[in-house]
C-alpha cells in the first residue's frame, strides 16, 4: 500500500504548451499528429500499455450501453487489444435524474453506488455545505467549484463522506466492482487466479483518527483478501491512493467473479471510521493492455460547456490523471494516456469557437499533466472529433464547416508552432461513414420507431443481464452478446472504424 498527496493551484485557462516530439502526417481520415496510433500499435503489439479518456456530450458516454467509451473499448478489443482493468469509476453520486447503479462500463464490470445517502454517509459536498470542518478542508484542497462538477458516466461526480469519529458499512451489496466471468481478470492463466490489484484514490487529513480497510470477496460475500488498516490522518489535507494486490479467486481451480469495496461492505470489524472520503476506484490486471474510462459524459452539453466544466475541476482532474499513470505503470505498462474527445451536435459552434474550445481542453489537461504532476509530454496525446454525420440541414452544414476547418487545424500542427511538436489529431468521421450509410446500416438511434441522428444506436441488454453489469452468467450467450453488439451498436461500428483509421495512420 503507498499512499502519496498532491496539492496545488488551478491553472489560467488561456496557458499554452509548446514543448517537443511527434510527426505529422495527412490520411484519409485522420490528420495530424500519429502519436495516438503508435500508442494504439504498441498496445497491440504488446509492448505497452494505453489509457484512453473520453470527454463529450451525451455520445461519450450514452444512455443505452455506454457510447464511445464502450464502443472505443469493443473496437480496441476487435484489433486485438487486452483489457487491462476496469475503467476508473467515482465513488458517490449525487441525486439526479439519469442514475445507474451498473452496466453502464465495460462487458463483465458491475459498478454499483449507494444509491442514498443516510448518516452517517454522505457525499463530500454536502459535509462540506453543512460546515464539516475536515469536508471543508478536503474540498478546499481539491479546489473544485461545487456548481461546475465532473458527470462521469451520467451521474454528478461526488466523494463519498463519513465524518470525524463515525462509523459506517454499508449492507452487502453497497458500494462495489464486481469483476464477472468470463473476464480476463478472473480466468487467470488455467491452473490458477490473475494477478490484480484493487486501488482506491482517497482523501488524507490533517485531524481525526480514521481509517478504513480494502476488501476483495470471493464473488459477492466470501472474504479472500483483506489489507490493513489504512489510517487517514496523514498531517495534511488532500489525497492519497492505497491498493491491496491479490490473486483472483477460485472454486476447485474453476475462476469465479469477484468484488472488491472499500466500506465493510457488512463484514465485521472493517467497518470506515471517519474522517473518511472515498473519491476513484478501480482494479487493474498486472499485464500490458489497455482501458476505456469516461471522465466526462454531459447530455446537450455544448462544447464551451465542455471546456468550462474542466476548467472548474481543480485537483480532482489531477487527481484522476495521477491515478490513471500511477495505476497503468503498476500493472505493466509505461504511463501513456490518450485523451478523447467527441463533440458539437449541440448549438453548434462556429469553426472558430470550435477550435478555441478543443485547444483550452487541451490546454487545461497538459496543465495538470505538465506542470502540476510533472509528468512526460511523451506520454499524452490527444484525439478531437466533431459529431458524426447528421441529416442535410444547418446542423450538418455547421458540423461539416468545423471538420474541414479541425483537419486543416490538425494536419498543421494543431496550433502548436512545429507541427513535429503536435500531440493532437482530428478523426474526421464523416470520412469514414456518410449520413445515407448509417441510416441504411440503421445505425442512427430509433425513438418512437423514427430515425433520431444526434444519436447513435445501441445494444441494449435485457434486464436480466444489465442487472449484474452485462452477464448473467457464463453460458455460450456471452459470445453472441458481442456479435450482436457489432451488428446493431453504431458506436461499436463507427469506433471500430475509427481505431482501425487510427492505427493505419503513420
Amino acid at each position: 500500500m503507498t499512499n502519496s498527496n498532491i496539492s496545488g493551484r488551478s491553472p489560467s485557462r488561456f496557458n499554452r504548451f509548446h514543448t517537443p516530439t511527434a510527426s505529422s502526417n495527412v490520411s484519409n481520415s485522420v490528420f495530424g499528429s500519429t502519436r495516438a496510433a503508435k500508442f494504439l500499435r504498441d498496445v497491440v503489439e504488446g509492448t505497452d500499455s494505453v489509457d484512453i479518456v473520453t470527454i463529450g456530450d451525451s455520445n461519450a458516454g450514452s444512455a443505452g450501453s455506454g457510447g464511445y467509451q464502450a464502443g472505443l473499448a469493443t473496437a480496441c478489443a476487435i484489433s486485438g487489444m487486452p483489457i487491462y482493468a476496469t475503467p476508473i469509476g467515482s465513488t458517490a453520486h449525487a441525486s439526479e435524474g439519469n442514475q445507474r447503479t451498473g452496466g453502464m462500463f465495460l462487458p463483465l464490470n458491475n459498478f454499483v453506488w449507494q444509491s442514498t445517502q443516510s448518516a452517517p454517509l454522505t457525499t463530500l459536498t454536502n459535509a462540506a455545505g453543512v460546515g464539516d470542518p475536515q469536508a471543508g478542508a478536503l474540498k478546499n484542497a481539491l479546489g473544485f467549484d461545487t456548481s461546475e462538477l465532473s458527470k462521469p458516466y451520467g451521474f454528478t461526480w461526488d466523494g463519498a463522506f463519513v465524518s470525524h469519529l463515525n462509523v459506517y458499512t454499508s449492507a452487502a451489496n453497497g458500494a462495489r466492482i464486481r469483476v464477472l466471468r468470463p473476464s480476463t481478470m478472473t480466468e487467470g492463466t488455467g491452473v490458477g487466479g490473475t494477478l490484480c490489484q484493487y486501488r482506491l484514490v482517497h482523501g488524507i487529513f490533517n485531524a481525526g483518527s480514521g481509517l478504513f480497510r480494502l476488501l476483495v470477496m470471493k464473488d459477492t460475500n466470501t472474504i479472500v483478501e483483506q489489507g490493513s488498516f489504512v489510517f487517514t490522518n496523514l498531517g495534511a489535507t488532500g489525497y492519497a491512493t492505497s491498493f491491496l494486490d491479490f490473486t483472483s479467486p477460485t472454486v476447485s481451480s474453476a475462476p469465479v467473479a469477484f468484488t472488491c469495496a472499500y466500506d465493510g461492505y457488512g463484514t465485521t470489524n472493517n467497518e470506515i471510521r471517519g474522517p473518511f472520503c472515498a473519491l476513484w476506484h478501480s482494479v487493474i490486471e498486472k499485464r500490458k493492455g489497455f482501458c476505456v474510462s469516461n471522465f466526462n459524459y454531459e447530455g446537450g452539453a455544448t462544447m464551451l460547456v465542455l471546456e468550462d466544466r474542466m476548467y472548474y475541476m481543480g485537483h480532482l482532474l489531477t487527481s484522476y490523471l495521477k491515478e490513471l499513470r500511477e495505476r497503468q505503470i503498476a500493472a505493466g505498462g509505461s504511463g501513456r494516456v490518450i485523451i478523447w474527445l467527441n463533440g458539437g451536435v449541440n448549438s453548434p459552434p462556429s469553426s472558430g469557437s470550435w477550435l478555441a474550445s478543443v485547444a483550452g481542453i487541451r490546454s487545461i489537461i497538459n496543465t495538470k499533466w505538465l506542470n502540476v504532476l510533472g509528468y512526460p509530454w511523451d506520454d499524452i496525446a490527444f484525439v478531437f472529433s466533431a459529431t458524426h454525420p447528421q441529416a442535410p440541414g444547418t446542423t450538418e452544414t455547421s458540423l461539416q464547416n468545423i471538420r474541414t476547418s479541425a483537419n486543416t487545424w490538425a494536419a498543421a500542427g494543431a496550433g502548436i508552432s512545429s507541427v513535429a511538436d503536435s500531440t493532437t489529431c482530428v478523426v474526421d468521421i464523416s470520412k469514414l461513414f456518410t449520413y445515407q450509410q448509417l441510416s441504411s446500416l440503421r445505425l442512427y438511434q430509433s425513438v418512437n420507431n423514427s430515425e433520431w441522428t444526434p444519436h447513435l444506436s445501441e445494444t441494449v441488454d435485457a434486464p436480466t443481464l444489465s442487472t449484474v453489469g452485462r452477464y448473467a452468467n457464463t453460458s455460450s450467450g456471452n459470445q453472441n452478446y458481442y456479435d450482436i453488439r457489432i451488428l446493431n451498436d453504431g458506436y461499436a461500428t463507427v469506433s471500430n472504424a475509427v481505431v482501425k483509421a487510427l492505427l493505419d495512420h503513420v
